[in-house]
């Protein structure tokens, strides 16, 4: 069981219990209206957790409830019913949602995450085709593309925030720099420099404000620590400001820091 499969039966511990097909045991199903409706509220609140097989079974559960309540319990019925259309309703909101802030970031966020002046954007794999037939139309088609929305939304607004981050860090650090210039230079250059700083902390006042609003969005989603498509905007640091801004790349894989010392030594260089 992978830690992010731990975490959510750990938080949820009765969900796959519930949540689960009877087309092979008895068929009889337990069904409590608030039950359910916290049922449908884990699956709308970690649409960005379950894998395919994850919505498979939901689909499979939720179509055996709506055979095994139908003529048996008509509230019931209609309720699940409900959920199944109010599906379609948050596939239509999260698209919106998604290009709403497609709209407001693109002209913000830095020139390195376009290519051909599309926003890169790595989920292309959840682009995954259901064969639906037309006659026997189940919810699992809307499951896997409200995932798919949902995650792409996560991504752009991941992105965003890995891409204010990098900019402050780089104005900080500009600053330090200028500051330490100061400590050595004339008073002309004093004085341009205190211009070039000025500019540089008003630039950084805007972008800490945008910073504000959307990792505290970010916060509000539940992360289960298996994003590994978003390698390696989860942990910016100064290499990819290396990367982004000066075009240098570290592969630790491949490579890994040496002392400039042993480094010298071995080109036979005194130090």
């Amino acid at each position: 069981m992978s830690n992010s499969q731990q975490i959510f039966n750990n938080k949820y511990p009765d969900f796959w219990h519930i949540v689960k097909p009877h087309t092979y045991g008895p068929y009889v199903m337990d069904f409590d209206s608030n039950k359910f409706e916290s049922i449908t509220k884990i699956i709308k609140d970690n649409m960005h957790y379950f894998n395919i097989e994850n919505l498979m079974q939901i689909d499979s559960y939720l179509t055996d409830l709506v055979g095994y309540l139908s003529g048996n319990n008509e509230e019931g019925f209609n309720q699940v019913l409900r959920f199944s259309w109010k599906l379609d309703d948050l596939l239509i909101e999260k698209k919106r949602q998604k290009k709403e802030l497609l709209d407001i970031i693109t002209p913000k966020i830095s020139k390195y995450h376009f290519t051909d002046g599309v926003l890169n954007n790595p989920l292309m794999i959840f682009n995954i085709h259901v064969e639906d037939d037309e006659d026997d139309y189940t919810s699992l088609h809307v499951l896997m593309e409200l995932r798919k929305e949902t995650l792409k939304y996560i991504y752009y607004l991941m992105l965003f925030v890995y891409d204010l981050t990098l900019r402050m860090q780089k104005i900080k650090s500009e600053i330090i720099k200028y500051e330490l210039t100061l400590l050595n230079t004339n008073q002309y250059v004093c004085g341009v420099l205190s211009v070039l700083m000025n500019e540089l902390l008003l630039e950084y006042t805007i972008l800490n404000k945008d910073f504000i609003i959307y990792n505290n969005k970010l916060s509000k989603i539940e992360n289960y620590g298996e994003y590994l498509y978003l390698w390696p905007i989860l942990w910016p640091n100064n290499l990819h400001i290396m990367n982004d801004y000066y075009n240098k790349s570290f592969y630790f894989e491949k490579n890994k820091f040496h002392s400039v010392i042993n480094e010298s030594m071995s080109k036979r260089i005194i130090v």
